[in-house]
């Protein structure tokens, strides 16, 4: 619980950013290009508990055309279960490539996953595919879902985890 709060009041900072930010004029449909932040929450599957977690995402984008590339770094406070121990909290760099149809980006992701668990640092890979809607202004609502592979957990055996989140974003 004390995790949740450092993450909360931590994602609460940047929301404090919003009231110096312009948002009367809407992004144009078509331009993707830009920074955003925001939150997820994330559901879990090869998870010995099947616990969720939250996640603050910040990130950039260029758009080329319809043509969208990009980059993010997501912190999660996890506390979940795991072989020989807990996660506390997962560190996710992540390179985005995707293609923009209007209000709708469809894109895919893959990079780099640090876990800090019981045990010590865990280091691994991640891949999945996500997309992304613009709602009104500058804010959109998403999906994403993410394999990340731990090829030696623990000293011992490769772990893997699946993730599903709804994310919402503001972007400036």
């Amino acid at each position: 619980m004390k995790r949740f709060f450092r993450l909360l009041t931590s994602g609460s900072a940047a929301l404090l950013l919003l009231p110096s930010i312009s948002i009367a004029d809407p992004l144009s449909e078509a331009d993707w290009s830009g920074t955003y932040f925001g939150g997820n929450l994330d559901f879990h599957r090869g998870v010995p508990d099947g616990s969720g977690l939250i996640s603050v995402h910040a990130g950039i984008d260029r758009a080329m055309g319809n043509t969208v590339l990009g980059g993010e770094v997501e912190v999660s406070d996890a506390d979940a279960g795991a072989p020989g121990g807990t996660i506390d909290w997962m560190t996710r760099g992540k390179l985005r490539a995707g293609m923009a149809y209007g209000r709708t980006l469809v894109y895919a992701t893959a990079g780099g996953v640090r876990a800090e668990s019981s045990t010590g640092p865990e280091y691994g890979l991640l891949a999945g595919a996500g997309v992304e809607y613009r709602l009104i202004g500058r804010w959109t609502v998403g999906g994403e879902v993410l394999t990340h592979h731990f090829p030696n957990f623990d000293g011992a055996e490769s772990y893997d985890v699946q993730t599903v989140s709804a994310r919402v974003s503001f972007r400036f």
